[in-house]
């Protein structure tokens, strides 16, 4: 099976469990790609919600998927630092068209001082 390889542009789909399509962010520069673990990098893409809404991310973030584990994380560069963002989801698939999880809408933001909201 071929996965992303790196400099290429992904798509990042995530669905919900019913198999419904939740979200699109339309590119994605992959930093590595292997069979267990995708790292990206964006800013300021677009990104597509279901209902038709679309929006632009604010700030460069680097973004980690993983094979095995039930959950990604988001890191946000943002001038007074480093904002996390974990989701709670299932382990990555790729399909050559975009890499895919389940967004179980559980989700924990660290800010930079450490605190954290769920």
């Amino acid at each position: 099976m071929n996965f992303p390889k790196v400099g290429s542009n992904i798509e990042i789909h995530s669905y919900k469990h019913n198999g419904l399509i939740h979200r699109i962010w339309e590119e994605t520069i992959v930093l590595k790609g292997t069979s267990k673990v995708v790292i990206g990098g964006n800013d300021r893409i677009l990104v597509k919600e279901s209902d038709g809404r679309h929006w632009r991310t604010r700030e460069p973030a680097i973004c980690y998927f993983d094979a095995e584990k039930w959950f990604n994380t988001i890191g946000m560069i943002r001038s007074d630092g480093i904002y996390y963002y974990c989701n709670l989801g299932s382990p990555f698939t790729w399909d050559q068209e975009a890499l895919k999880y389940i967004d179980y809408d559980l989700d924990i933001k660290v800010f930079p001082d450490m605190t954290f909201k769920s």
